[in-house]
């Protein structure tokens, strides 16, 4: 899987990553990080609730366009891409 997933990165320059910020084999800010060392897309992270300043700070510091808290809504989302997102 790691294999793969070095190649899709490198190979892959989507303008926008949405990533989960608990994944069984890294952790959404690893992934971030990959992509900045690499100069491909920011990431939006979605994360849990506990732990959520910690959470920003470090995304923040990582180059993350923005954070999404689980639980949110259709709302919530379609607010936060808005801002990440040109036409």
């Amino acid at each position: 899987m790691a294999a793969r997933r070095s190649n899709l990165v490198g190979t892959q320059t989507p303008d926008l990553v949405l990533s989960d910020w608990n994944m069984p084999e890294m952790t959404g800010l690893d992934l971030l990080r990959h992509f900045a060392a690499v100069g491909r897309a920011s990431l939006l992270l979605r994360q849990p609730p506990k732990g959520r300043r910690r959470c920003a700070k470090l995304a923040d510091k990582a180059g993350a366009m923005a954070l999404i808290v689980k639980p949110f809504t259709p709302d919530v989302f379609e607010d936060v891409l808005s801002t990440v997102v040109t036409s």
